[in-house]
């Protein structure tokens, strides 16, 4: 029997965790911070040799599923934090999907090498080979995916910061030539986002409002106080009116800029929100000045 060393699986572990964590952040079209998916990957290796030794020595409790469906939780919180449930669960069954898909290509990658294979665990140092190997398809398939994927993943990308009542959300956006929304008050651009997008945002009162509650009685509901107001737009499916607010700060793609952010009722597609034409939205560095005293005096 070979010996395994606590360092080599770990490190085996980590890079397949880290693979996972990539792949379920890319396909999720949402953003991550590359510092986030190390510490989850290596609460993810951290876990996975605890389990392998806790099973040698006759304690299987740490590969029981309750143990292990709060280690990916807690793996999934470190990686990427908590936006909503609904962003954490559509994250969470990505995640294992891509696990089950890198775990077949590395199975597969081990057959055709023609190693040691034995109760559906592919050992080192064949393991390494086939991880390799399983990751470079994985990764193939991720950048086709990308290529094919349409326009939310190449160019068409932007990336969102708001800023509200001391909160931030943060989030990718598809730049859409069709989203023609303006403020009718003063002319800004207008981000339309799912609620997901804008969870971090506001409360769980809040939120539970901006779901049950019509576009009229949301703005009634919150006033004008928080710079909320309608903004009425024309889509295929007719006219509707939409509930916005005004962001103490916005950023798109790092530049500030001056937009209202309205609430789209249904999904948006692939990514949670929609970037149309920035021009004019862009603050100058007097503006962005004034913004900042404003809010220091508030």
């Amino acid at each position: 029997m070979r010996a395994i060393y606590i360092d080599e699986l770990f490190l085996l572990n980590f890079a397949v965790d880290y693979i996972i964590l990539y792949l379920t952040a890319t396909f999720s079209a949402l953003p991550y911070r590359r510092m986030r998916l190390l510490l989850g990957a290596a609460v993810g290796a951290a876990y996975s040799v605890a389990a392998y030794f806790a099973e040698v020595y006759g304690v299987p409790v740490a590969s029981s599923l309750p143990i292990k469906l709060a280690a990916g939780a807690l793996i999934l919180l470190c990686a990427f934090g908590y936006a909503s449930g609904a962003v954490f669960i559509r994250r969470g069954v990505l995640m294992l999907i891509t696990s089950f898909l890198l775990g077949g290509l590395a199975y597969a990658a081990g057959l055709m090498l023609g190693g040691d294979i034995s109760g559906g665990v592919i050992h080192a140092p064949l393991a390494v080979r086939a991880v390799l190997i399983a990751a470079a398809l994985a990764l193939g398939l991720c950048g086709a995916f990308s290529r094919g994927g349409g326009r939310e993943l190449a160019a068409g990308r932007a990336e969102v910061s708001l800023t509200y009542n001391g909160r931030k959300a943060e989030f990718s956006a598809l730049r859409d030539s069709g989203n023609l929304l303006r403020d009718p008050l003063d002319g800004s651009p207008v981000i339309v986002c799912t609620i997901d997008a804008v969870a971090p945002l506001f409360d769980r009162d809040e939120l539970r409002m901006m779901r049950e509650s019509s576009a009229v009685e949301l703005v009634s509901a919150l006033g004008s106080g928080g710079g909320w107001r309608l903004i009425p737009c024309t889509t295929a499916a007719g006219s509707a009116m939409l509930a916005a607010f005004r962001p103490t700060e916005a950023e798109v793609d790092g530049k500030r800029v001056r937009v209202m952010a309205a609430l789209s009722p249904k999904s948006l597609g692939a990514l949670p929100a929609l970037v149309g034409d920035m021009r004019g939205a862009k603050l100058s560095g007097r503006e962005v000045t004034e913004v900042a005293d404003i809010r220091k005096a508030s």
